[in-house]
């Protein structure tokens, strides 16, 4: 079955529902997650800032009473948030080491929850086997709505902060004396830069997007492949009944040709040639446009700065931080990408979850 793109309003839709699934069910995996990425995600600014302050007094004054202040605060308040960001991630991973477990369990309560005769269906076991093969081969369905609650989290945070501290690159004007340079602070220039690094972020996310979309619609005949895997690989010798029928009429072989040859997974295989063809080219394509988004923002900040619009510490911070914003602005339109390659499997785990519980509940009246 070739899975379709669902549209934005049907990809929000289902991401949300599955957001609230998880938050009523175990609202500890989501607050940990969200103490970690914050702490995690705010920990570098703290670092780039304090940086091009200590750059600057070297630079400038050289005041020994500053640096120390200057030194000391960056050690003292890196050092506190990165035991506090300690603590968070062992609290999210404890969170995170037993989802796999937690998953199984809301499908397993919705199978306990259904009247036999809607249990007993092939359609449910069908639907079941889907969301299991699609959680195998790449984690789609609930569980890649953490990862990807995650990432959004951390580009916001990394988006916010960039933001930030990339204000004054922008206010900062250049002096009178630097003729042809002066232009930098011209509307259209302005204009056209923002351009520039919108087309390129755009430009990552639909190179991204179509691998990713060819990705996640190899996962059916990955599943195919997984259980042909396990089946031909590891049945014959684990089933004590098989066994024996393996050895008398020497299946071994066949199990090998399977097992070895016959694998989507080899080298020769489909999914081999898809993911060193079309999908490693448009992702080192995303990659390289990811690269060109940090390389212009790099001539635009170095030639403000040779006009003397700010000092050589406010270089360092505005690169840091156009770096991260990039990088925040690329990771938040490629979780968005992958939201919506996720939505067909949510489709399908919200289908089964929403199987009709006909089973009767109740007191009946019987008579005496």
């Amino acid at each position: 079955m070739k899975k379709t793109k669902a549209s934005w309003r049907e990809t929000v839709s289902l991401s949300r529902r599955a957001f609230s699934l998880w938050y009523q069910r175990h609202p500890a995996l989501i607050l940990s997650a969200t103490a970690y990425i914050a702490v995690h995600s705010a920990t570098p600014y703290i670092a780039i800032w304090f940086s091009a302050r200590i750059i600057d007094e070297l630079a400038g004054q050289r005041d020994t009473g500053r640096l120390l202040q200057l030194v000391l605060l960056t050690l003292g308040i890196t050092a506190a948030l990165t035991l506090l960001g300690a603590v968070c991630k062992r609290w999210r991973e404890q969170q995170r080491s037993i989802r796999y477990g937690r998953t199984s369990r809301i499908h397993t309560e919705a199978l306990l929850d259904m009247d036999f005769c809607v249990l007993d269906r092939q359609e449910t076991y069908d639907l079941l086997s889907k969301i299991r093969g699609a959680q195998n081969w790449n984690q789609w369905g609930l569980l890649r709505i953490l990862d990807c609650y995650e990432q959004l989290l951390e580009a916001l945070v990394r988006i916010g902060g960039a933001v930030a501290l990339t204000v004054g690159l922008f206010i900062s004007p250049v002096p009178q004396r630097s003729d042809w340079l002066m232009q930098l602070d011209h509307p259209l220039v302005l204009f056209g830069l923002l351009m520039l690094f919108l087309g390129l972020v755009l430009s990552s996310a639909v190179a991204d997007d179509y691998g990713t979309d060819l990705y996640s619609k190899m996962g059916e005949e990955a599943a195919q492949a997984n259980r042909r895997f396990f089946f031909f690989g590891f049945e014959p010798v684990n089933s004590a009944s098989r066994t024996l029928d393996v050895r008398m009429y020497r299946q071994e072989t066949i199990c090998g040709y399977y097992f070895q040859n016959a694998s989507v997974f080899g080298w020769d295989g489909h999914i081999s040639k898809m993911m060193t063809g079309p999908c490693a080219g448009s992702w080192a394509a995303a990659a390289g446009l990811e690269k060109a988004f940090t390389g212009v923002a790099y001539v635009y900040v170095c030639l403000k700065a040779w006009a003397g619009a700010f000092g050589v510490g406010a270089v360092t911070q505005y690169i840091g931080a156009i770096t991260a914003m990039s990088q925040g602005a690329i990771s938040l339109l490629k979780t968005l990408i992958e939201l919506r390659s996720n939505a067909p499997y949510l489709k399908t785990t919200f289908e089964f979850l929403d199987l009709p519980h006909e089973m009767y509940q109740g007191s009946l009246t019987t008579e005496k």
